[in-house]
């Protein structure tokens, strides 16, 4: 049955196809759409054919005609992934219609596809629009890169070999202020600093950090008063070593957030903070409460003070719980991976400090993650069982995403 009405005199439209009943106000529409959408109309009552019909839902729906892109298809009125049950969201949907970039595309299929695996519905479908209002960016694997403020535990740990520390160590007085080796990698250390001089310097600090003797320093050691020197410094030579022999020289600082709880108290770059689903508050009414939390740009400025530390985060848009109606800034999570600190400038820019960990680092974290979640899924019995661990709806469909995030 098809039916179509129209009123100039308030410009509306009221639609009835496919069962499906329609009713459109111009002002609620962009651009010329429901011009189009009046002649499709038309259109369709004298000449009724599956493209004149799919268009009307389209535009509808969406407001504009659904362009071919690739892995998304038009099934039962609603853009949907590989013919997957749930809908894609309007604000994505309108994403997907304005970019013609291939990588960007594929992002953002990879950020719908994590999507699916949350068993939430209004986290997953309101967290697109999330990343929109608060420029958060999707990485190339739909990964969301958020904001953490937290507060430093600076542990030094030597990582030089044992034996040879052991024999050289010596003790040197008036450091200067020296480069940070902070979160360097091996080579960046060898290349820039190791292969040149061949000593490095540990200053004994408030501060704690590693830093390198200049030239001048070096010339004013003296080895046979170098045991009688200051205790604030350790000093090792590394001329001899290849940078296969030296370890990574650095310090390996751990964080905590700046409220206590009872969960994700330790933070390490690199290393996932999770929790279960089970505790982390669900109800989007609540502004503050317990999960673990991290935050956009616009939240984390002005949450932190001069003190704290802001860490940059990955979020998988399947490990989002709630959205705050309110103080919608921030979000709760069941899973975050912090990855580098933040630098802030005088000028308010912030600068990502070098660090050892990236993207591919919580990729193939997940994968083994991932893995053994499809290896439950075969068995139903045992993934009944586990289904509240790993927060996954037991839907024939997310065997299918798995797959391919495995493959």
């Amino acid at each position: 049955m098809f039916y179509y009405s129209y009123r100039p005199d308030i410009e509306k439209l009221n639609i009835i196809i496919d069962g499906m009943h329609y009713f459109v106000n111009k002002a609620d529409t962009l651009g010329d759409s429901f011009d189009k959408l009046y002649s499709l109309c038309k259109e369709y009552h004298v000449n009724k054919n599956d493209t004149t019909r799919l268009m009307i839902h389209q535009l509808v729906t969406y407001g504009s005609e659904i362009k071919d892109i690739n892995g998304f298809e038009f099934v039962n009125y609603k853009l949907r992934l590989d013919k997957t049950p749930v809908p894609v969201p309007k604000a994505l949907v309108a994403k997907l219609m304005e970019v013609d970039n291939t990588e960007e595309l594929e992002s953002l299929r990879l950020f719908w596809e994590n999507s699916l695996l949350n068993p939430i519905e209004k986290a997953r479908n309101d967290f697109f629009t999330y990343t929109q209002t608060f420029m958060s960016p999707i990485t190339r694997n739909g990964y969301v890169i958020m904001y953490k403020a937290v507060k430093r535990v600076s542990e030094q740990t030597s990582l030089l070999p044992e034996s040879y520390i052991d024999e050289m160590i010596a003790k040197y007085n008036e450091l200067a202020v020296l480069p940070t080796f902070a979160n360097k990698s091996k080579e960046w250390i060898y290349e820039n600093f190791i292969k040149q001089s061949g000593y490095m310097v540990v200053e004994d600090s408030d501060d704690s950090m590693w830093n390198i003797l200049s030239d001048e320093e070096l010339e004013n050691l003296d080895e046979d008063e170098v045991t009688e020197i200051d205790d604030n410094a350790t000093v090792y030579d590394l001329s001899n070593f290849t940078m296969d022999q030296v370890l990574p020289v650095k310090l390996n600082y751990s964080y905590t957030p700046k409220h206590n709880g009872n969960y994700g108290m330790e933070i390490n770059l690199g290393e996932p903070v999770t929790t279960t689903i089970d505790n982390v508050d669900q109800n989007e009414k609540n502004e503050c409460s317990f999960g673990l939390h991290v935050g956009s740009y616009e939240y984390v400025k002005h949450f932190a003070n001069s003190r704290d530390v802001i860490l940059m985060c990955l979020v998988n848009p399947k490990n989002v719980v709630a959205i705050p109606r309110y103080d919608t800034s921030k979000i709760r999570v069941c899973e975050y991976i912090p990855i580098a600190e933040i630098d802030r400038e005088d000028d308010g820019s912030w600068r990502q400090l070098e660090s050892d960990f990236s993207e591919e680092t919580y990729l193939n974290y997940e994968k083994k993650e991932l893995a053994k979640v499809y290896e439950s899924m075969i068995d139903d019995e045992f993934y009944q069982k586990e289904k509240t661990l790993y927060s996954l709806p037991n839907e024939e469909y997310i065997r299918d995403i798995l797959k391919k995030r495995l493959l």
